[in-house]
């Protein structure tokens, strides 16, 4: 599979938001190591430097464009970064999430409107500004990155849900209005081995007692380690997905489907 992706990616241009950590920061390093050239956004100029000094010391090609998801202008000033340094975009991932639990009489409007300023409008930001950037150029793939919780309820979740689950028909939406030209497709992970995820556990007051509950619906028996998601969004954003749009994929360890 690694060599396929490193003759799909190999000098296309990518843009990643939520590039400064865990699963973005995963799929920088593996697509520049793959030869593609790498956007990647967020809001942490310190933390998306050094991501990228970790690609430049293994001879990777990659930009640091720092702002926030939540600011249309923002993301638009970030695109039109990757097309100034790289010529083109071929390739976008709207990754940029947050999460923790929440029950209902917790959910107030600054918490409501975080979620889904971050996760719904963040991501339909990036789909926008590089789905008509793409068209206009004629060709693209963009990937959305969701939850098996845009797919399923779960207490203490609302805000979370309703945010996953607006992006995985946003997707589909997407990919009908800029299909043939541009693909649009969703990842639907399940549970991910980063920070924060353990921050939702923690939360919760016993941190292993409420990881021990999650991996008890999980099939598999784990959670997946961020270059595990890197490289499904990774297949998914390449040529060698190239007959699917508004597709929705689940890597989820089974938890969706039982």
């Amino acid at each position: 599979m690694s060599r396929d992706l490193a003759t799909a990616y190999d000098g296309r241009s990518v843009f990643i938001s939520g590039g400064s950590s865990g699963v973005g920061a995963a799929l920088g390093r593996m697509l520049a190591g793959y030869g593609a050239h790498v956007t990647l956004f967020g809001r942490s100029r310190e933390r998306l430097d050094a991501v990228v000094a970790d690609i430049a010391a293994a001879g990777g090609s990659a930009l640091a464009t720092a702002g926030d998801v939540r600011r249309s202008s923002d993301v638009d000033a970030a695109i039109g970064a990757a097309l100034e340094r790289f010529g083109a975009l071929q390739v976008a991932v709207a990754n940029a999430g947050i999460g923790d639990r929440r029950l209902l009489e917790d959910l107030d409007d600054d918490s409501w409107n975080a979620y889904i300023d971050t996760n719904l409008t963040g991501a339909f930001w990036v789909c926008r500004a590089a789905g008509l950037r793409m068209r206009d150029a004629g060709g693209g793939s963009i990937v959305t990155v969701g939850s098996g919780l845009g797919l399923v309820g779960m207490k203490g979740q609302v805000a979370y849900c309703a945010s996953k689950g607006g992006m995985v028909l946003m997707t589909k939406a997407l990919a009908a209005e800029l299909a043939p030209v541009v693909r649009v497709n969703c990842l639907a992970p399940g549970g991910i081995e980063t920070p924060m995820t353990d921050d939702d556990f923690a939360v919760t007051g016993d941190a292993a007692a409420a990881r021990q509950r999650a991996l008890d619906r999980v099939p598999l028996g784990r959670f997946a380690s961020p270059e595990e998601i890197a490289g499904a969004i990774a297949y998914i954003g390449s040529d060698l997905f190239a007959y699917a749009t508004g597709s929705v994929v689940s890597m989820d360890g089974g938890t969706t489907a039982v």
